[in-house]
């Protein structure tokens, strides 16, 4: 799309007098995602423009401590061949800047996931300022048209004022692009690389305190359990703020075993410092850094593991293989109850727990895993946890003890179909939001359930943002497009106050494509295409027989043809007339799933 590149080549090319040209021709078999011809960049770089101020842009995708950077999706190499893409793990992106032997004025991503404290302070050496996202980025990007201009007006322009132009200029084009609502999912953020370090190692001193209180006390991992649920997650748990984390922690470190408040509070100061400058627009509990701590995703923490090692973060490694093998441990025996309960579990219906129990994966055997937490928490895994209807729901009859393990709560749906009802159309999961007396979830189901364009759908509800705005809900949707791709529709709805009675209005955001593997959807995730005019849209559901057991997943109800993509509906709305199954599903500290009894009603007259 760039006047002077030729579409479908690789090459090298210098921007002189505001023209572009190719200074060097290169094979169409290079992938982008080989630390080789990264390092073979630099040095060629360095050596062809030798200057007094160098600056890294990464663009592209990104996958933060985890996956690190540069999926090459069109090269030549990956496209014709049945091999997985590749991409340059985040040890070696920083390998290859070392070898290069620039130091930088600014390192930066213009991709997501990658502003974490592991990476910018591994930067120290090799970068004065580091710029990156801690969330998922758009397929725009960076809006680069201001700051290179000002650069290119005085190139002795400091490197904040540059970085600061392009911050700014984030939230504009993202408002633009969200037709006039600021994007509170979009961040972007100026560390400084000389603070990150001292920081980084401060918060060393913190963990290694924190996994020495941990091995002794199942308190104090529910504490940072607690913590790691509650405080900012980005894109499918794989990171989390790590000022929101802190703070949440300190408030729930009522013993403070962990740091004292003057500790912690020095330690929050300290990271707040190294972020020089950030986007205004990002929701609350964003701090423009993040941690690599995917406590609620464990199927990430082997690759998240292998690169705190590859990046000798030998603390943080160890402490949190501790946290995520007690985790697993406790997994496994939740997943060890038997084939005969598993099988009372399905003749009762209790479709949910057995769903959940196939599922689980023995984490006990990953090469991070330790031994010794066998015994270090024998509560147990709880199924059809009764419930008491009270006048204002459903109360969850938990003890305090049981409680205070608790994390999160849902409410699970099916609707009944079939001539006798002997088949369950699965609706999907909503956040609860009520509370009882004690301040626990309170399942209350009425007639209403998620529709686009007037059709019911299965919705999965993501965790809610908190904004100044108000509290945004979204989900997923899961859909056919034009009777031939599975997709997964983004639903966002405008954000709400708590004291507010207005209904607020859904709207799609988006959507992926259903089918990637793990990576490619990751580094993929912000890339949402949009639907465009004249595409069909059908919803789809899985229906489970008698016995719990899929049986078919498939579209259902009447498909809608694209006008426009912000024209279409997205509504809280009454349910047809039919009979409902649905039970509340918790989440305990170990990430063990519990289930409540199962309730039917009526619902649509």
């Amino acid at each position: 799309f760039t006047d002077g590149i030729e579409n479908e080549t690789y090459g090298r090319y210098e921007i002189q007098g505001g023209n572009l040209t190719k200074v060097q021709e290169l094979s169409d078999e290079m992938s982008m995602s080989e630390v080789k011809n990264l390092e073979d960049f630099l040095i060629w770089a360095k050596d062809k423009y030798p200057a007094d101020r160098y600056m890294l842009v990464l663009w592209d995708h990104g996958g933060g401590v985890a996956m690190g950077y540069g999926i090459d999706q069109f090269n030549k190499k990956h496209t014709e061949s049945e091999e997985d893409p590749t991409w340059i793990y985040t040890s070696e992106v920083i390998g290859a800047i070392k070898k290069s032997g620039i130091k930088f004025d600014l390192v930066g991503f213009d991709a997501c996931l990658m502003q974490d404290i592991e990476v910018a302070s591994s930067m120290e050496p090799y970068a004065d300022y580091f710029l990156a996202s801690e969330e998922t980025e758009g397929g725009y990007g960076w809006y680069y048209t201001s700051a290179f201009g000002k650069l290119a007006k005085d190139p002795g322009i400091s490197t904040e004022d540059f970085a600061v132009d392009l911050l700014s200029c984030y939230d504009q084009v993202n408002t633009i692009i969200k037709d006039g609502k600021p994007d509170t999912g979009a961040t972007l953020s100026l560390v400084d690389t000389t603070l990150a370090k001292p920081a980084y190692e401060e918060f060393e001193k913190f963990l290694e305190e924190a996994g020495k209180q941990v091995k002794d006390d199942s308190g104090a991992y529910a504490d940072m359990a607690t913590a790691g649920t509650n405080a900012y997650n980005f894109y499918d748990h794989l990171q989390i703020d790590l000022v929101d984390y802190l703070e949440i922690l300190n408030k729930v470190d009522y013993e403070e075993e962990f740091a004292s408040d003057g500790e912690m509070k020095d330690l929050i100061n300290r990271i707040h410092a190294s972020v020089l400058y950030r986007n205004k627009n990002s929701a609350d509990g964003i701090n423009g850094i993040a941690f690599a701590f995917p406590y609620k995703a464990i199927q990430y923490y082997g690759m998240t593991s292998s690169e705190l090692k590859s990046m000798s973060l030998k603390t943080e490694r160890k402490v949190f293989n501790d946290i995520f093998s007690i985790m697993a441990v406790q997994k496994k025996k939740a997943s060890e109850r038997g084939e005969n309960e598993l099988a009372e579990a399905l003749e009762e219906g209790d479709f949910t727990s057995a769903l959940y129990e196939l599922a689980d994966i023995d984490y006990t055997k990953e090469d991070w895993y330790v031994k010794g937490f066998e015994n270090y928490d024998n509560s147990k895994v709880l199924v059809d946890i009764p419930l008491k209807e009270t006048p204002d729901g459903y109360q969850i009859e938990l003890p305090e003890k049981a409680w205070k393990i608790m994390t999160d709560c849902q409410t699970a749906v099916w609707q009944k179909t079939g001539e006798n009802g002997e088949k369950l159309k699965y609706l999907g999961t909503d956040q609860i939001s009520s509370e009882d007396e004690n301040g626990n979830p309170l399942i209350v189901m009425d007639d209403y359930w998620v529709h686009i364009g007037g059709e019911t759908v299965c919705y999965e509800a993501d965790p809610v943002k908190e904004t100044d705005e108000g509290s945004i809900y979204s989900g997923k949707v899961r859909a056919r497009l034009n009777d031939e791709i599975d997709i997964l529709l983004s639903i966002e709805w405008d954000p709400q106050k708590d004291e507010s009675e207005d209904v607020a209005e859904g709207h799609i955001t988006g959507y992926i494509v259903v089918g990637e593997d793990m990576f490619t959807s990751i580094f993929n995730s912000r890339e949402t295409a949009k639907l465009n005019t004249g595409d069909t849209i059908q919803f789809i559901f899985d229906i489970y027989d008698g016995e719990g057991k899929v049986i078919k997943t498939e579209p259902s109800g009447k498909k809608i043809r694209v006008i426009k993509q912000e024209d279409i509906k997205v509504e809280d709305a009454p349910m047809e007339d039919c009979d409902i199954v649905f039970n509340g599903v918790l989440t305990d500290i170990y990430q063990r799933t519990m289930t409540t009894e199962q309730l039917e009603m009526h619902v649509g007259d």
